[in-house]
């Protein structure tokens, strides 16, 4: 699903300091709009208190007292929506908090029930104002997915991918219960202790054996790795939506981008052993 928001009106103004992701812990929560939810963040509850239906929970947490439980819905007249949950406030139109540094990855805690083949997704990133623009530019991100059942709390790490030198003024959190083309109702997501860390790794391999040229790119992008062989190429948007996917038996693909939108897209590949590499890619 996809969240669009207006530019952040504090994204103008120079950061002089860094912050670790608000209330990463999940462990204050505020009666917002008539609904329980994380303070600093924005959910769908305030949609959900309408027809009844809750989509984001305070469950025991990995970490402290609390975590957040966020929970894939089928909400009458709408249909089976995803659970959705990003730092900032909604009634604001705040997308995002200030943070100054570049952290190598993002990690955290998580439980994973999903229902049918369902996926979910953390997504990272990381934004410069720039005034002669007017406009933020992604500097970095991450995209982290989870397909399998995790009934216990699990350590996650999603390494962090930089597309330029600059220092960010601003980053964001994006928790996602279900991705993907098909998605079920009842799937549950539980996240934990967020923090950003100088560590890296995250349990499956990824750049510098995947790489992407020319990147950034307008039109063709040759995707290769080094010491294996393709199985197939996923293009994610920064909303967590599956945007291309091909299949390919060769060291090297190409893939065609002249139709996406202008913007940052999550790269995840398979290799033929059996591999997981990710990195980013900038379309122009």
């Amino acid at each position: 699903m996809k969240r669009t928001l207006p530019l952040l009106p504090f994204l103008a103004l120079p950061f002089i300091a860094s912050a670790q992701i608000p209330n990463g812990g999940f462990e204050t929560w505020s009666d917002a709009s008539g609904t329980n939810e994380p303070a600093g963040w924005g959910t769908l509850n305030p949609l959900g208190s309408l027809v009844g239906v809750e989509f984001a929970t305070q469950g025991v947490g990995a970490v402290g007292a609390y975590c957040l439980e966020l929970t894939t819905q089928d909400v009458p007249g709408i249909g089976i929506l995803p659970s959705i949950a990003f730092v900032g406030d909604p009634e604001t139109e705040t997308d995002g908090f200030p943070y100054t540094s570049r952290p190598s990855a993002l990690t955290g805690q998580l439980k994973f029930m999903p229902q049918g083949e369902d996926m979910a997704s953390v997504i990272v990133n990381l934004w410069r104002w720039d005034a002669i623009a007017g406009e933020r530019v992604e500097i970095g991100a991450g995209f982290f997915q989870v397909s399998t059942e995790a009934s216990d709390w699990t350590g996650f790490t999603v390494p962090i991918e930089y597309t330029t030198t600059d220092t960010p003024d601003s980053a964001s959190v994006t928790l996602l219960s279900s991705v993907g083309e098909t998605t079920t109702a009842g799937t549950i997501l539980s996240v934990d202790a967020l923090a950003f860390s100088s560590s890296t790794g995250m349990g499956d391999d990824h750049a510098p054996r995947l790489a992407l040229h020319p990147n950034p790119s307008h039109d063709q992008v040759r995707v290769g790795v080094n010491g294996g062989v393709l199985n197939s190429v996923e293009l994610w948007s920064s909303e967590g939506r599956l945007v291309y996917t091909t299949t390919s038996m060769n060291a090297n693909a190409i893939v065609d981008i002249r139709t996406l939108p202008v913007g940052t897209y999550h790269v995840r590949v398979l290799t033929a052993d059996g591999d997981v590499l990710r990195t980013t890619l900038v379309k122009h």
